[in-house]
């Protein structure tokens, strides 16, 4: 029997006793996978975690509607499919393929790098006046 927790994100884990940690949610008969994406009480969670004693953590995701996944520009690697962010595509090569590690869905991406310029202005220019 596996008990499964609901890590809320930002949330201090102990990797002792998930019990400790978030709120439980439901026994599963079955050893679940890293990455399995689970429907529990119409709502989605992630197993992020499987612990000693048949603890397992779940953090909670929302799936976009098919009509409004496309691809995205965004100034983070962003998800869409669930939204998340990965926090250390700075990483990841140019270009590639990877899985979500939220939601596990299938991503192929593109970094693109943009130029800007802040300029400070100093002084005006003098005009001379003529009549």
């Amino acid at each position: 029997m596996y008990k499964v927790y609901y890590l809320k994100d930002g949330t201090r884990i102990n990797y002792e006793d998930l019990s400790q940690s978030g709120r439980y949610l439901i026994d599963l008969d079955e050893r679940p996978e890293i990455g399995s994406n689970l429907e529990i009480d119409n709502n989605l969670y992630s197993v992020c975690m499987i612990m000693e004693h048949n603890m397992v953590g779940v953090r909670a995701f929302n799936f976009k509607d098919d009509d409004e996944v496309d691809e995205t520009l965004e100034s983070e690697f962003t998800c869409p499919y669930c939204g998340h962010i990965y926090q250390d595509a700075f990483e990841l090569e140019d270009t590639g393929e990877r899985t979500c590690t939220r939601c596990n869905s299938e991503l192929e991406f593109e970094r693109v790098v943009t130029v800007e310029y802040s300029v400070i202005p100093k002084k005006k220019a003098d005009v001379i006046k003529i009549r």
